[in-house]
Parts: C-alpha cells; structure tokens; sequence
C-alpha cells in the first residue's frame, strides 16, 4: 500500500521500496528522470548524502555497482539504500 502510495504522488520517481532491519533501513529502487541533478555527473562529483549509498545502477537490461566514475543517464534507474525514511526522488539524497 506505500509503494502504490508513493508512485501514484505527483512528482514520486519511486518504482519500490523495501524496508529492512525492523524499518531502519530502506532500499528504494528510483526511475532517474531528465531534469534529475545525477544526470550526466560522474558519482565521485555529486554530494550524496552520509547515510544514502547508490547500490547498483541499472541501464536497459544491465545493472551495474556503481563506481565513482559512473555516469547515471535519463531512463536509467538506481537502486539507492538508506537510513533516511520518506525519499520522494533520486535527488533527495543529495546534501
């Protein structure tokens, strides 16, 4: 019922979210749009956020684990695990 909640809110890249370790944690799968502040930055210049780690990175049909060289694109989607509760977008996880 949270995750239809989350991807039916206007503005939500949300495509799932699990939540792990008696709801501390959540891994949260986002669908990178356009107008994204990851798009077309190499991981190593953006300011994540402490408690947000890009877990994998998904292009088409090929996931990857991101290094700091990786470039996310529009239409890619990320897989982003945190201790932050409530992530609407990919760029809430940006300081």
């Amino acid at each position: 019922r949270y995750v239809r909640a989350l991807k039916n809110a206007e503005g939500s890249s949300v495509e799932s979210l699990y939540r792990l370790i008696d709801n501390r944690v959540e891994a949260v799968e986002f669908s990178i749009g356009a107008w994204s502040s990851l798009v077309g930055k190499p991981l190593m210049s953006l300011k994540i956020a402490p408690d947000a780690l890009i877990a994998a990175v998904i292009h088409g049909s090929e996931v990857s684990i991101p290094s700091g060289n990786t470039v996310i694109s529009a239409g890619d989607r990320a897989i982003v695990v945190t201790t932050r509760s409530g992530l609407q977008n990919p760029d809430d996880i940006l300081e």
